[in-house]
């Protein structure tokens, strides 16, 4: 938390907690040697079922009591830009924390897809071809958490932009793999 907090240049400020709040257990985040702070403390808090598990290194997600044990989808994506307009997606990079069933056979997966052509076209049809291969894959193999180095900030943002300058949506792709859910208001 501290190197996100430093690397956004932003300080955690000290909270103050309202009459009917419990002080929840709480880390330090302490400022740079250099800062005129630097002999203020301050902190954030952490729930109680968050210190838990990390004093215990115990997880609670879908009855698992280790991450190892969920299936992990890791991806990355590799960019001619930030641009979700002009700038196109060079680079699928997709491999899972464990071995995988595929066809009955465990196997270790780990790829790479690169988005290849001459001709706009042609590296267009490569780059929507990708996508629908990364979607394939989450069908395929059903993780349990999907996850991406920066994924909130860019690796999503990328992947939606690019499916609409490519004429489509992520959510269009995915028809063909995944059932519409109907919710009833």
């Amino acid at each position: 938390v501290k190197n996100y907090l430093d690397a956004m240049e932003l300080k955690a400020i000290s909270l103050r907690f309202e009459q009917e709040k419990v002080l929840k257990s709480i880390l330090p985040i302490y400022p740079k040697q250099d800062d005129l702070n630097y002999n203020l403390r301050d902190y954030i808090v952490v729930a109680p079922n968050e210190q838990h598990m990390i004093s215990t290194g115990k997880r609670m997600f879908k009855g698992y009591d280790d991450y190892d044990q969920c299936l992990r989808l890791i991806f990355d994506l590799e960019t001619t830009g930030l641009n979700t307009k002009t700038d196109r997606i060079e680079q699928f990079g997709i491999r899972f924390n464990r071995p995988v069933k595929y066809k009955g056979e465990y196997m270790t997966f780990e790829r790479t897809y690169r988005t290849e052509g001459t001709t706009k076209e042609e590296l267009d049809a490569s780059e929507l071809k990708n996508i629908e291969n990364f979607i394939k894959i989450i069908y395929t193999f059903r993780p349990d958490i999907i996850t991406a180095h920066n994924g909130e900030a860019f690796d999503w943002n990328i992947l939606i932009g690019a499916c609409m300058r490519l004429g489509t949506t992520i959510e269009e792709m995915s028809k063909k793999y995944f059932e519409t859910i109907n919710v009833i208001s």
